[in-house]
């Protein structure tokens, strides 16, 4: 073979090599086709192809490229070593303090990476607590002496006990706020639970200077003996709260059954402690580890930093989705989570967070900004690889190389001395995952008889306020004239009073039979009056408080300027229900709505008024239009439409009620006010309102 074919061949090899197609069949028979036979079409086509591939080889060089090296990311808590350049991959005490968020799937080597730390930092003598949901971690009492295993029924915990240094009236706040967001309560029943919780703190005498507390149990057991009307908004709040409590009582009783708890001399032992959480739901296991973490949050907090600085103290989540929920964060009405609020301040007394989670999607935006090391292992599925990517700043090719991660491999983000994502191998370690409930309880035994919990006392001053509720609960009742049915059926029509009877009767959940008995009695007892009001082709029955009806709404501490006006004949009911109803509508279509606006009077007139409603449309939080609506029952309200047609409105209509009314009312209107647009000033029926509403801008 010609020396200059051996060349042209050598170099053929060579670009195939730089261009990774050494294995590539086609491009092998090129090359062996070449050999065999010197064709120079042949030669250029494989030299030009072969060129093209090797050029893309070189500039689109490995996604993390150059790797770290020597201690660039080493740390004396050890993780792993860096893919390709085999650099020593650790954190230092003061970088775990700020936090650690690690995702992947389940076998994807998560659970590996937390006994690494946490051997590391047994060694080093550095306590951690771990929130253990599948028994995961028990095995740590065959390796040391310094840690604390504890099932639920051996551990002791009441959330309604302050830590030491937090005042209790304080405590009560930040307990409701910690039960209510954990639960998904929003503010109403977060005051209703702070007043019971409060009240129940009097009871027991915690502002007197004792040092006693109630436990779950008795909040749950007063709460059952509340009384409250079933229609109101209390009785709402009150069956909320209670069946949150009734959940954390069935699936904790024996933890939450204590007034002094373990939580301080938890703290005060500064060793290791696994919490097991196993058989408890998800939502209750959820409410106890965000409580621990609060407690252990304002304990370091009344501490100061000083006793802070030498006690760093490391928590594990085994599975942190549930207390760093997104949606808790989407959830408006209820405010800021509370657990955000720790997250981001509880680095200051040197407490550590490493959030473990299988669905990065679904944890809250404070887990991810408030971590300074964030580990991507391999995930399920291409939403939680695109999550991890994004909150790690990693590129399209970054994100595309965590799709091929094997287990123990990971992408890791710091966010200090290395800020260029890598790639890094976690080591094996074994764990003994054999360890028997009965195994565990004899280890603990010795250990758990050193703590000082302090069961609940049956007080008789306890029993005795369960017994005057219930005998205020009796002689309430026994008062009453009327039945349980016809009290909610009158509080309900106080509340909700534009509602048609027959909703009503679901919304109270009467049959027909019971809701028409508790009807014939209210009206023979002249608590209310009937009326029936016409809408588009359907009929509605209403029914009105009377003077006697407002008073025995008014006993049982309901309060409303509208039905004073009703009663006393100022307004009209019918007139308030078009009201509600073309707000409904026009709220419906975009407009923001207010009630009784007053038009400044005129020369004309010299008469000010107010209009029944007035409608906006807003663009951008700019008015674009506005319109005046009034309800025109009798004809002393032209002098309102005289106003409105001098005050600037882009709109006024004149609703009533029916065809007749219209014309009378059209008649006085057009002919009080001379030259009037009629495009401007609209009369029509209520229902030609709702069939042609206002046209937006």
């Amino acid at each position: 073979m010609e020396i200059n074919r051996i060349n042209e061949i050598n170099e053929l090899v060579q670009l195939a090599s730089i261009a990774d197609m050494l294995d590539n069949k086609n491009v092998q028979t090129m090359i062996h086709t070449i050999a065999l036979d010197d064709d120079k079409e042949l030669t250029e086509d494989t030299r030009e192809y072969l060129t093209y591939n090797a050029l893309g080889k070189i500039t689109s060089p490995n996604p993390f490229y150059p790797p770290p090296k020597g201690n660039e990311v080493s740390g004396e808590i050890k993780l792993g070593e860096a893919i390709e350049s085999g650099a020593p991959f650790g954190l230092g005490i003061k970088e775990i303090t700020q936090h650690i968020l690690l995702a992947g799937m389940s076998g994807s080597g998560k659970t590996t990476i937390l006994y690494n730390l946490m051997n590391q930092l047994l060694k080093k003598g550095i306590p951690f607590f771990c929130f253990d949901f599948k028994k995961e971690f028990r095995g740590y009492i065959r390796k040391s002496d310094d840690v604390l295993v504890l099932r639920p029924e051996n551990f002791k915990l009441n959330p309604l006990r302050p830590p030491e240094g937090i005042n209790p009236l304080r405590w009560i706040s930040i307990f409701s706020d910690v039960f209510c967001h954990s639960t998904s309560l929003l503010e109403g029943s977060n005051s209703f639970l702070l007043d019971k919780v409060y009240n129940l703190y009097k009871l027991w005498g915690v502002f007197d200077g004792r040092d006693t507390y109630p436990s779950f149990l008795e909040l749950d057991k007063i709460l059952q003996h509340v009384y409250i009307p079933l229609s109101s908004r209390e009785a709402r709040y009150l069956e909320s709260v209670r069946n949150r409590l009734k959940s954390c009582v069935l699936n904790a009783e024996k933890m939450l059954k204590c007034d002094r708890d373990m939580f301080k001399d938890l703290m005060e032992r500064k060793k290791s402690v696994i919490f097991e959480f196993y058989g408890i739901s998800e939502h209750v296991a959820s409410f106890l580890v965000e409580l621990i973490l609060t407690k252990l949050y304002f304990y370091r907090m009344a501490k100061g930093r000083n006793h802070s600085e030498n006690n760093p103290l490391v928590v594990f989540m085994d599975e942190g989705r549930n207390v760093y929920d997104y949606r808790k964060e989407q959830n408006i009405a209820s405010g800021i989570p509370i657990i955000d609020t720790i997250t981001e301040r509880i680095r200051d007394f040197k407490v550590s967070l490493t959030i473990c989670t299988q669905i990065p999607s679904e944890i809250c935006v404070s887990a991810k900004s408030n971590t300074y090391t964030k580990i991507m292992m391999r995930l399920g599925n291409g939403k939680d690889i695109s999550d991890m990517a994004r909150c790690m700043g990693l590129d399209k090719n970054h994100e595309q190389f965590a799709y091929g991660l094997e287990v123990g491999e990971a992408v890791v983000k710091l966010a200090g001395k290395y800020t260029r994502p890598f790639p890094m191998k976690a080591p094996k370690v074994d764990m003994d995952k054999d360890v028997s409930d009965y195994e565990l309880e004899e280890k603990m035994k010795p250990i758990l008889a050193e703590f000082d919990t302090k069961p609940v006392i049956a007080k008789q001053l306890y029993e005795s306020y369960i017994d005057g509720l219930n005998d205020r609960r009796r002689t309430k009742k026994k008062e009453e004239k009327i039945s349980d049915i016809v009290r909610d059926l009158l509080t309900n029509i106080f509340t909700s009073p534009y509602v048609p009877m027959s909703e009503r009767y679901e919304n109270l959940r009467l049959s027909r039979m019971k809701g028409k008995l508790a009807k014939d009695f209210v009206i023979e007892n002249k608590y209310v009056t009937e009326i029936n009001i016409k809408v588009e082709n359907s009929v509605y029955n209403f029914l009105v408080l009377t003077k006697k009806g407002l008073s025995f709404c008014e006993e049982q501490g309901l309060k409303d300027k509208d039905w004073n006006e009703i009663v006393g004949g100022k307004l009209s009911f019918r007139h308030k229900f078009y009201q509600n109803l073309m707000k409904k509508y026009l709220v419906q279509d975009g407009w923001t709505v207010h009630f009784e606006h007053p038009v400044i009077g005129d020369k004309r007139t010299n008469v000010n008024k107010k209009v029944d409603l007035v409608a906006d449309y807003k663009i951008e939080g700019k008015v674009e239009k506005s319109i005046a609506v009034e309800v025109a029952l009798s004809n002393y309200e032209v002098y309102t439409i005289m106003n409105c047609v001098d005050d600037g409105f882009d709109e006024v209509r004149v609703v009533c009620r029916d065809e007749t009314a219209r014309k009378r009312i059209e008649k006085d209107i057009y002919g009080a006010i001379d030259e009037i647009d009629r495009d401007f000033v609209i009369v029509q029926t209520i229902n030609g309102f709702l069939n042609s509403l206002p046209q937006t801008p």
